[in-house]
């Protein structure tokens, strides 16, 4: 033993001098190469014992003919050098083996194989010589063969590896390339001096310059020049290595002059000795951004404006009229007040639509809606104001039957309050304004037209855009909100209509025309607003419920002017001890109060009525889901706030009283339609029939309070049906007989009616006489 490790000491000894050597070279600056070459040495020497060691060649492990190596010797100080050269992977030789590359990890992968594969061979081909199966020559020509063999077949594995790669390499490169060129942001190469080298058709289309002119320009010639202090502030930022990468917004200037926002995220790329190689940019257009935002703050800016103005004018005449004791200049101070009250009310409505719409939960609830019914209530409350500002407001109707569409009254209203309004605020005093009604096909039309300023040709392809506005108006006219053609579109659309614009010009007017589908006029017209001609409230018990005591004071004096006694609560808890106390025959309720169950409520509180509870609810918010919402809980009826005290009072009437229900017959459906429609429009609810068998299934379906019959009813009687209706039980309280004869040449048949009416009628005297009657 002591022998063996005498023989093995002088190599081992010189190796570990040889390790001690290269560590020193090392850590010395400048001594990289030699501890390489030293690394590299130690390990020659230690694979020729080894391999004289495996093929038994004394001359190659043995010094001078003594001193034999051992193989555990030459093994730790061949894992002594390749620890050295791999310890220090980024110098000379060992950065062929440690880089992280295509070509030295298949370097890395071949390298057993490059190394047992030879000897594998040789001492394949030695242990035959050694057999004696042949000769040195033949020896070294097996040799020669195996090893062709081997590496051939290394080559091969080799040589399909590469190809796997080369395709994997391709396939990636393609899809960067196609995510490169195809990407929604701009993607650019720039050089250290900030000249453009590589970037995607995006890039160019954001920037605004023909791809082929940006290489080699400088992102400086396209950079608006009170952005360019930042970036030259950039650039050293990275020349200094304080940044790796940094995100601003910044503008370009396009090739056509016009400017261009964008969000730039830059990063740079290195060089191993810190050095920026090349810069990466990121561009994002922002540019529609910008131009919102730049529209919210107008928008903001005109609407504080807008809303302002309505209450410095509200208050100054208010202030008129708490020191003023002239009864024409109080009279007028209301009348502004009120006309003040109504614009802030439009201005705030708008504005909760154009939110509801713009989230998507704008919705409108179905009905048939007399479209003259609709326009004479708009033209009727534009009046006053078309007078002040000397503007003639002229309605035209159709002639002949009235049409009807399915839809939202209160919200068609808004379509034509809008469009009149629109009108009125761009004509000049002396002008006029038309709205005119007219069929085409299925199809009805609503026109309002003016001889104002007219649309600039620029302007009208997108004046139905939202927050879009003339620069143009008469002096002294306001400029609005930008938000009220964009609405009536939205409103026309959900309408299955649509609306257009036309306009030869600034200076020429404008007319816009909305057209919507008719429908056949239904069976039974309900009237658009609740007829409040009665005294139907007199010594009627009303339950307000509102947490506002301001807003509940004046509905409270509506109802106290009807006659009717009011009490008033604040929460629902306080209500049901009120309705103990003193029960109600008319509760109107606010649904914006928090409440659980507001139809738990609602039937607690007609439970402890002794009579009929009638029940009306109020909300501030979507009117057509408020209107869901108290169908759902069961109240009668719904308004939406801020109500008009004298409609909640005609609704009131309606429902304490019921609206009086009047059949009209007569054998020709256009007379029994218009009049019809003219009595509903008074409050009244109609059906009609068109013959004496439809006549008497109808009063047996409908119960009317009253019913006017020709006499003549084709071949049939309208005597005979009054007889036949006077049998039933109930019956109606009035029949009234329409003739072309005086009421004089009836004779007895004039017995059985409680009035008559002359051809053409005079619906005012039928109307007192149906009141009067029924």
């Amino acid at each position: 033993s002591r022998e063996q490790s005498g023989e093995s000491m002088p190599i081992g000894v010189a190796l570990v001098l040889i390790g001690v050597g290269t560590a020193w070279a090392a850590r010395r600056q400048g001594g990289e190469l030699v501890a390489q070459l030293a690394g590299v040495s130690s390990l020659v020497i230690a694979l020729l014992v080894l391999i004289g060691r495996a093929y038994s060649a004394k001359p190659l492990y043995e010094l001078a003919g003594t001193l034999p190596a051992r193989p555990g010797a030459a093994l730790g100080c061949a894992l002594l050098a390749l620890a050295l050269l791999l310890g220090r992977p980024e110098y000379a030789l060992s950065r062929v083996l440690a880089a992280r590359t295509l070509g030295a990890d298949h370097l890395r992968r071949a390298l057993p194989a490059l190394l047992a594969v030879p000897l594998a061979t040789g001492l394949l081909t030695l242990a035959g010589l050694r057999a004696d199966w042949y000769g040195v020559s033949v020896a070294f020509a097996l040799f020669t063969l195996l090893a062709m063999l081997a590496l051939a077949l290394l080559g091969a594995a080799s040589a399909r590896r590469i190809d796997t790669i080369a395709g994997e390499r391709a396939a990636l490169e393609g899809l960067f390339r196609r995510t490169f060129d195809n990407a929604f942001v701009g993607v650019a190469r720039l050089d250290p001096e900030g000249r453009w080298q590589q970037m995607n058709a995006r890039l160019a289309e954001i920037v605004g310059w023909p791809l082929e002119e940006l290489v080699g320009r400088n992102f400086a010639e396209i950079t608006h020049p009170e952005d360019l202090p930042l970036d030259h502030e950039l650039i050293a930022s990275f020349a200094r290595g304080e940044v790796e990468s940094q995100q601003l917004e910044k503008r370009y200037v396009a090739k056509q002059g016009h400017i261009v926002w964008v969000d730039l995220i830059v990063s740079a790329e290195r060089e191993p000795d810190g050095a920026i190689a090349s810069l990466i940019a990121v561009v994002r257009d922002i540019s529609a951004r910008k131009r919102a935002e730049r529209a919210r703050d107008e928008f903001f800016a005109v609407a504080s404006h807008e809303l302002r103005s309505p209450l410095h004018v509200l208050g100054g005449w208010l202030s008129v009229l708490r020191h003023e004791s002239d009864s024409a200049q109080r009279a007028r101070a209301l009348a502004v007040a009120e006309r003040s009250a109504g614009l802030l009310n439009r201005l705030i409505g708008d504005l909760l639509d154009a939110s509801r719409i713009a989230s998507g939960k704008f919705e409108i609830e179905r009905e048939a809606v007399d479209l003259e019914e609709v326009l004479q209530a708009v033209v009727t409350a534009f009046q006053p104001l078309a007078d002040s500002r000397e503007v003639a407001l002229v309605l035209e109707l159709l002639p002949e039957q009235a049409p009807f569409v399915s839809g939202d009254p209160e919200r068609l209203e808004q379509v034509v309050r809008n469009l009149v309004d629109n009108a009125l605020k761009f004509t000049e005093p002396g002008g006029r304004i038309h709205v005119q009604l007219a069929r085409a096909g299925d199809r009805v039309s609503i026109a309002v037209s003016d001889t104002g300023q007219g649309i600039a040709p620029e302007l009208l392809p997108r004046v139905f855009q939202r927050l879009t506005q003339g620069e143009r108006r008469p002096r002294g006219a306001r400029r609005g909100l930008g938000l009220g053609l964009w609405i009536v579109r939205h409103l026309v659309e959900l309408h299955s209509g649509g609306v257009e614009a036309r306009s030869e010009g600034e200076g020429r007017g404008s007319t816009f025309v909305v057209t919507l589908p008719e429908i056949p006029i239904p069976q039974r017209l309900t009237p658009l607003v609740p007829d409040g001609e009665s005294d139907a409230l007199d010594g009627v018990h009303v339950l307000l419920v509102k947490p506002d005591r301001t807003a509940a004071e004046a509905l409270a004096l509506a109802f106290e002017a009807a006659d009717a006694s009011v009490a008033w609560t604040r929460s629902c808890e306080e209500a049901l001890d009120q309705a103990r106390q003193r029960p109600p025959r008319l509760l109107v309720a606010d649904l914006d109060l928090e409440h659980a169950d507001w139809e738990e409520w609602l039937r607690g509180l007609r439970a402890a009525a002794p009579g009929p509870l009638a029940a009306i609810a109020l909300s501030a918010g979507d009117h057509a889901a408020g209107r869901r919402r108290a169908r759902a809980a069961g109240f009668d009826a719904f308004l939406g706030r801020p109500v008009d005290p004298g409609r909640l009072v005609a609704t009131a009437h309606g429902l304490v009283e019921g609206r009086h229900r009047v059949l009209v017959v007569d054998d020709e459906p256009d007379a029994a339609d218009s009049l019809a429609i003219l009595l509903a429009r008074h409050g009244f609810e109609v059906e009609r029939a068109y013959g004496v068998a439809t006549a008497l299934a109808a009063a047996a379906r409908f119960e009317p309070h009253a019913v006017i019959t020709d006499l003549r009813l084709g071949a049939e009687d309208g005597v005979a049906l009054a007889r036949e209706l006077r049998t039933r039980k109930p019956g109606p309280r009035c029949i009234v007989a329409v003739s072309g004869r005086a009421e004089e040449e009836l004779g007895a048949e004039g017995a059985v009616f409680d009035g008559f009416a002359g051809k053409p009628v005079e619906l005012d005297r039928l109307v007192a006489l149906l009141r009067s009657r029924s």
